[in-house]
């Protein structure tokens, strides 16, 4: 977010939509997504942490939240005390797949976050090439995710790909499109 702010790129990003960030003290909590919920309709974005206080047990069900960006793959720190003794206890290859698992059950639970019943929908960008290349993550993703986890050769077909997903939903869920 620094790095945005400093490039100018969040200001850009406001301009199209209002921007709110995963507060860091819990008690703010409620207040921004009280806020965030009442701008969502006019377009909103909120950047969360993976695992944070804002994607645990939180539902960000229909337009809360329409796409969802997961960036790299949350693995936990590995200098955490409690980790090593069980990756220790489980031994190099079980504990290679704890980890793993623990990384990619983070990784769901964001995606869960979005589409919280059979009519609801998201679009979910997965942005690191390991969830295209790598057949153990690809693995563990929702199954009804895997026809869809290729990348896309280009950011353009990207982009036209997610405008037809909107145009289809949009018009079943009797939504009226939003141009953006």
């Amino acid at each position: 977010m620094d790095r945005w702010a400093a490039s100018g790129t969040l200001a850009q990003l406001s301009k199209r939509k209002q921007v709110f960030r995963e507060p860091r003290a819990a008690r703010e909590v409620d207040a921004v997504l009280r806020d965030y919920s009442a701008a969502s309709r006019a377009g909103a974005i909120i950047f969360c942490v993976v695992g944070a206080k804002m994607s645990e047990g939180l539902n960000f069900a229909d337009g809360l939240a329409r796409s969802v960006v997961v960036v790299g793959l949350p693995y936990p720190d590995k200098s955490d005390v409690e980790l090593q003794q069980k990756l220790r206890f489980l031994g190099q290859r079980a504990g290679t797949e704890h980890y793993q698992n623990l990384c990619m059950c983070a990784v769901n639970q964001s995606i869960g976050r979005a589409i919280r019943h059979a009519k609801d929908y998201a679009a979910v960008l997965l942005v690191d090439q390991r969830y295209a290349r790598d057949a153990s993550v690809q693995d563990k993703l929702p199954k009804w995710m895997a026809p869809s986890t290729a990348a896309p050769p280009h950011f353009g077909e990207l982009v036209r790909d997610m405008r037809a997903f909107f145009a289809r939903h949009q018009d079943s869920a009797g939504e009226e499109p939003r141009s953006e």
